[in-house]
């Protein structure tokens, strides 16, 4: 007699960590003027393309990047970081870091990252 096979299905889906909600990339396009969009891919992904007036941040810079977001944030409290796609260990650090020197909570990560930007 042949043992019984059991399967299991289940879905794994990345999910963010509680100090931080997820945007869905279908929302964030409506709402792109809300936020100061922060994007922690590489100088090169970001000039292929990017959420528009996103600016770029890179971590080896931060002082810079941090100066620079300070300066969008007139009048947009809330700021979304997005990496390459689904659970950035990038977009998830940058996050941090600029809730801890920003003193902000106002924080989002985009569902997917930039996998999931709705392209036209």
């Amino acid at each position: 007699m042949l043992p019984t096979a059991a399967t299991v299905c289940f879905e794994l889906k990345w999910k963010p960590p509680p100090e931080f909600r997820e945007l869905k990339a279908s929302e964030a396009k409506a709402r792109t003027r809300e936020y100061v969009w922060v994007d922690v891919r590489s100088p090169e992904r970001f000039h292929l393309d990017h959420v528009p007036d996103a600016v770029p941040f890179d971590e080896s810079n931060a002082p810079e990047g941090l100066e620079h977001i300070t300066r969008l944030r007139v009048g947009r409290q809330k700021i979304a970081v997005y990496g390459e796609g689904a659970g950035s260990d990038r977009a998830l650090r940058v996050a941090r870091l600029l809730k801890k020197q920003l003193q902000t909570k106002d924080i989002v990560l985009l569902e997917g990252g930039w996998a999931s930007w709705p392209r036209e």
